[in-house]
């Protein structure tokens, strides 16, 4: 299976580390004084068993419904407020890279992270409950080591290695960023061996991944002729820099498109923007001096123009732009803090506008994909029914129950389900509001779910992606997958509030079966990430059964958890649960010999009271990996190594931080500590 990840080719100064000696001109070529041909606007995640639940209900023919948004009328913007609302094309909830980057990224890794292009986008992100995680490798493109060494990071944004000793190969990866440097635009056409040096680096990701790359060309400013410029000789910078320095970068992000035809390769245009910015004189930042934003002729930025070019880097990668209401600190200038709100807007109009204008930054929407605009359940099932794959959008309503139902799409065309604004599945008069069965490569995303018996089904279906959703108000659990399903992704949601009828069965997210008639219910290959998750019933927040294979439960934030209830008579113990091989009844054990390679990382945990028994994360011997977890405010204990079910296999423990609570094991489980290994279980890729 083939993977997008993301490369950003960012083509930067001349400085990485220490000096260079080649020779480079002093002079700026002021280039042609109007703008050249610049984008207008485009149109646009103890133990007895457990009870046998109750027998599914009859589901009714549950109806469908969509609705699609109709996109704003691209313009030229001059206005740093426009006054249409701001979409967001392919935005992104989360993204992991490696920066192969030199000074114009990061200023130096010995300075101060206010002039590091990756800390402020993890300040956008933390702002904006997006994810960001990254590391680098400091130098020049040219001479880059390969495998490159994990040398940057910012402490605000998670590490995406795991461990110093993970290979490249290992990282779950979106992003790659590399950076040649910004004094080879001598002429609008990049020479052959600017595009060696980057074919050298990509090659190498490309043979080390089993993913096919997006490829971000980074498009900076180039280097100046002094330290400080006289007003003509500062028109004439932003002349260059919107100029022949721009079309340059058009002509390398061709050459990179025809050398690698099956690669999907991006530009940022970050230095045309920043121009933009400072000679919009609408905007305030119009006034700001060449000092105020660089400190040499290289030029190195100060703590500015790292700031302006993270907020583009950011709404250029995640597709939206940064949080209108995020705060600046005050080591950026006032004119630039005191108008965020409207840098940030107009920054988002002139990327659109680039994307428009074919500086590709996002793919369009007929590029890969059908797109369907729909407005009610009826439109929806129409539209459904009439798919080949594409992307079927949905303008606000309620749309009641949508069933899915022998829907087999691929990979290289799925149908993508996606809300634009306030639409809402309500499941009053259904079993299951929305009910995913024996179908394939379907997205869903950016709906409200309410009520139902569970809010999401999914059975014997594969290659599914449930993203970015709010599931609430069910009357047992939120979602659930099941029956030999395979290849499910859970990223980006919030699932609160489940269990209103039956409490006892509120598991915010249960995969496989609890139930005997149903067994084995092999279910594969699940990937349950970055969601928010809190109030469940008396039920975990996730419940793992036990004939589940390599699947991940990653970077969930967890909490208000009261699993299992005396009134109920319900056994559930803790937050997460990994449940334990059929060890009560040895001829139903279902692959006894087998790891089930679950893996259990970088989740919070927090306030797990009021239940019957009160533990952060519970497992059996069978298999599984719990690490980088943290857990705080449990009743019992942290972490509950449970010797119920025990199939003789390993549970491997490491590197967890447990805050006022403690690790209990059972006698007879082999616990180890694994901290070489890295998580061999993979999101999906085709979306």
């Amino acid at each position: 299976m083939i993977k997008k990840i993301v490369l950003l080719i960012v083509v930067s100064s001349l400085f990485a580390c220490g000096g260079d000696d080649r020779q480079v001109s002093s002079s700026i070529d002021p280039g042609p004084t109007a703008q050249p041909t610049i984008p207008t606007e485009p149109t646009i995640p103890t133990e007895p068993t457990e009870p046998t639940g109750p027998s599914e209900p009859v589901e009714p023919n549950e109806p469908l419904e969509p609705v699609t948004p109709v996109p704003p009328t691209p313009t030229e913007p001059t206005d740093p407020t426009p006054s249409e609302p701001i979409e967001t094309p392919n935005a992104k909830n989360s993204i992991r890279q490696f920066t192969f980057n030199h000074s114009l990224w990061v200023h130096s890794p010995s300075r101060t992270p206010n002039t590091n292009v990756g800390y402020w986008i993890g300040e956008f992100a933390s702002a904006g409950n997006t994810l960001y995680a990254w590391n680098g490798q400091f130098g020049q493109l040219d001479y880059h080591a390969l495998p490159p060494s994990p040398q940057l990071g910012s402490s605000n944004s998670p590490d995406i290695y795991p461990t110093e000793n993970t290979a490249f190969r290992d990282l779950t990866l979106d992003n790659v960023i590399i950076m040649p440097p910004n004094f080879i635009q001598d002429t609008s056409t990049a020479s052959n061996n600017s595009i060696a040096d980057a074919q050298r680096v990509i090659d190498w990701v490309l043979a080390n991944r089993e993913q096919s790359p997006i490829i971000y060309i980074y498009e900076h400013w180039p280097e100046a002729s002094s330290d400080e410029f006289s007003p003509s000789e500062w028109n004439q910078y932003h002349s260059q820099t919107t100029g022949n320095y721009h079309q340059w970068f058009l002509d390398y992000q061709t050459q990179l498109k025809n050398r690698y035809p099956n690669v999907d390769i991006r530009m940022i245009p970050v230095g045309p923007i920043i121009s933009e910015i400072l000679q919009n004189e609408a905007l305030q930042s119009s006034t700001l001096s060449f000092t105020d934003l660089y400190e040499d002729g290289a030029p190195h930025g100060t703590t500015n123009l790292y700031f302006l070019a993270a907020l583009i880097s950011y709404q250029a990668m995640y597709g939206q732009p940064a949080v209108a209401q995020y705060t600046p600190p005050n080591e950026v200038h006032s004119n630039i803090s005191g108008e965020f709100s409207e840098i940030n807007q107009y920054i988002w109009q002139r990327l659109k506008a680039y994307n428009e204008a074919g500086v590709r930054l996002w793919p369009n929407a007929d590029e890969n994909t059908e797109l369907t605009i729909v407005n009610n359940a009826s439109e929806l099932s129409a539209a459904i029914r009439a798919s080949n794959g594409g992307t079927i959008a949905l303008n606000a309503g309620n749309y009641g129950c949508l069933r899915l139902e022998n829907l087999n799409f691929q990979a290289s065309s799925p149908l993508i389900i996606e809300g634009q604004a306030d639409v809402i599945f309500d499941g009053a008069s259904c079993s299951y509001t929305i009910n995913i069965i024996n179908s394939s490569y379907i997205v869903v995303k950016n709906v409200s779910v309410i009520g139902g018996l569970d809010g999401v089904r999914v059975n014997e279906s594969n290659h599914i992606i449930v993203d970015s959703l709010d599931v609430s108000l069910t009357r047992q659990a939120g979602l659930h997958i099941g029956k030999n399903s395979a290849y499910i992704d859970v990223i980006n949601n919030y699932i609160h509030d489940t269990g209103m009828a039956n409490p006892q069965w509120g598991e915010c997210i249960y995969v496989g079966t609890g139930s005997s008639e149903n067994f084995p219910d092999e279910t594969t290959h699940v990937w349950i990430e970055n969601n928010t998750i809190e109030n469940c019933g008396f039920a975990e927040a996730i419940n793992i059964k036990p004939e589940v294979f390599n699947s991940t439960v990653r970077g969930n934030a967890v909490s208000n958890i009261s699993p299992g209830s005396t009134l109920y008579n319900q056994y559930n113990q803790s937050a997460i649960t990994i449940e334990g091989g059929r060890g009560s009844d040895p001829n139903a054990n279902h692959r006894p010999n087998d790891a089930r390679g679950v893996w259990v990382e970088d989740n919070i945990i927090t306030n797990v009271s009021g239940g019957r028994w009160n533990y952060g994360i519970m497992v059996g011997g069978t298999g599984v990996y719990v690490t980088r977890n943290r857990l705080e405010q449990t009743d019992d204990n942290g972490i509950y190594v449970n010797g119920y079910g025990d199939l003789g296999l390993p549970v491997y423990l490491f590197d967890n931080t447990l805050i006022n609570t403690t690790i209990r094991t059972a006698s007879g489980v082999n616990i180890l500590s694994d901290t070489q290994s890295s998580n061999p279980n993979r999101p999906q890729s085709w979306h």
